[in-house]
Formats: structure tokens, C-alpha cells, sequence
């Protein structure tokens, strides 16, 4: 797909507007549906940063054009809503029904890219069947210290250890981009712990983590499977050449 590359964009230009950081932090992409009055947000991404988000989202395109957006503050619903239709008034009939990439750079600030061409009505199911529909999952985030992704184990909150305490198994298997991995649950009733153990060293060693790294764990809690996923800094369909959803 090509990126719009129109120069008549000019609405909303910022000729002085602020360098912005270079550094993605997390990379998602969802749906612009010309009909619909907001846009929905991937929840592992909301997850990850669910404690520094705002309800206003600035983002920036390539031509330094800024919106600012609403977002609800809802990590299981996320979406942005008012001034989101704003991108309309600028990139016209371009953006509608088209893909919009967002990378983050933090404090609430985005750069993003949209992409030209209308998607397929099965490219729409696909994307609806997964961002409107309950999952039936949870999600948890853990911004790895320096001691966690070296370490044997890693200690889970106490909500996250309840949900993996209700798949009521001994092992779990962690499955991120580059490998899986069979972890050992240990669970304390003395001390009221629960954590990743033999396993844990592994899957950091296999998937480079370091500190810094934000990890969106994934667990079904209605089919309680012992497959977790991990996202590890991003979404696996968050990048433009994977941008097809079925």
C-alpha cells in the first residue's frame, strides 16, 4: 500500500510545530470506516501505557499536521472519539474506510500514517470480529526492570495471579514473536505469591528482553487455556506490510 502522498493538505498545517521523539515505543494500526463517528484502539496498546495515557491524543503526520483526539480512558473499550472525524476535513476522501498506522512516542503523542485504498469487506470482519468483540481475554503489562529480565522468576500482581491461579494448571506456555516457552507456575500460600518460575530465564534469554521492554500478557479466561501470548513492545500486526487481517 502507498502512503498519501498529497501536497494540498493545508487546513491544519503547523509550520512551526515541535520536533516530536524519534523513538516508537509501540506501533498499532487500526480502521478509519468513513461512517462511524470514532476509531477503535488496539488493547494491548492501551494496556501497555495504561498509567501515563490521557484523555487527549496529539498526532502528527508526516506533513506536520496536529490533531488533537479524545480517548476514552477505557483499556477494555479503548477508542478516540471527539475530533477524531477532524482528519476527514484534511485528508478528504482518502481517509475514509482506510488504514491509519499509529507509533507512539510517548506523553500521549503519536505519529501516524495513513494508507490509500479502501479495504475488502473481509479485511473489515476480521478487524471488527476483534476489536468490537469481547476476546474473552485479559490483559496484563509489566515494564521489565533489570532484574526481571534477568532473573529466574518473575513475581505477577495480584490480579494477574489470579486469573493464571483460575487456569488451575502447573505450567503455563508463554508464546511471543520469536519463541514459546513451557513456564512453571509457583504459587505460595504463605506468602500469598504467585510467580513465573523455572522458564521465565528462558523465554527473556529467547526474546531478548531487557530493561525498559514492555510486555502485554494476554490470558484467556473463559476457555482457560494454558496458552499465554506475550507483545513484547507491539502489536504482531503492527506493521504496514502486515497490515492484511485475514
Amino acid at each position: 500500500m502507498e502512503s498519501t502522498g498529497l501536497c494540498s493538505i493545508s487546513e491544519i498545517n503547523v509550520r512551526d510545530a515541535p520536533r516530536i521523539a524519534t523513538k516508537v515505543l509501540w506501533t498499532f494500526t487500526t480502521i478509519n470506516i468513513h461512517d462511524q463517528l470514532f476509531v477503535y484502539v488496539d488493547r494491548r496498546f492501551a494496556a501497555a501505557f495504561e498509567n501515563e495515557l490521557t484523555h487527549q491524543w496529539t498526532l502528527f503526520d508526516s506533513f506536520e499536521n496536529r490533531f488533537v483526539v479524545s480517548y476514552n480512558m477505557d483499556k477494555m473499550n479503548p477508542k478516540l472519539t471527539d475530533e477524531w472525524k477532524d482528519l476527514e476535513k484534511t485528508y478528504n476522501t482518502q481517509i475514509w474506510d482506510s488504514y491509519v498506522q499509529f507509533r507512539y512516542v510517548g506523553n500521549s503523542t503519536f505519529q501516524i500514517t495513513v494508507f490509500i485504498g479502501e479495504f475488502t469487506p473481509k479485511n473489515m470482519k476480521a478487524f471488527l470480529d476483534t476489536a468490537s468483540v469481547d476476546p474473552g481475554t485479559s490483559l496484563f503489562a509489566v515494564t521489565l526492570t533489570q532484574c526481571q529480565a534477568k532473573a529466574s522468576h518473575l513475581d505477577l500482581n495480584v490480579d494477574f495471579a489470579d486469573v493464571i491461579k483460575s487456569l488451575e494448571m502447573e505450567v503455563i506456555y508463554l508464546v511471543a514473536r520469536l519463541s514459546g516457552v513451557e513456564c512453571k507456575l509457583l504459587v505460595s500460600q504463605k506468602n500469598k505469591s504467585t510467580k513465573l518460575g523455572q522458564g521465565w530465564r528462558k523465554f527473556c534469554a529467547e526474546n531478548r528482553l531487557k530493561e525498559g521492554d514492555r510486555l502485554v500478557f494476554e490470558v484467556d479466561h473463559v476457555q482457560k487455556q494454558p496458552i499465554v501470548e506475550v507483545y513484547i513492545n507491539g502489536c504482531y500486526c503492527d506493521v504496514a506490510k502486515s497490515i492484511d487481517l485475514v
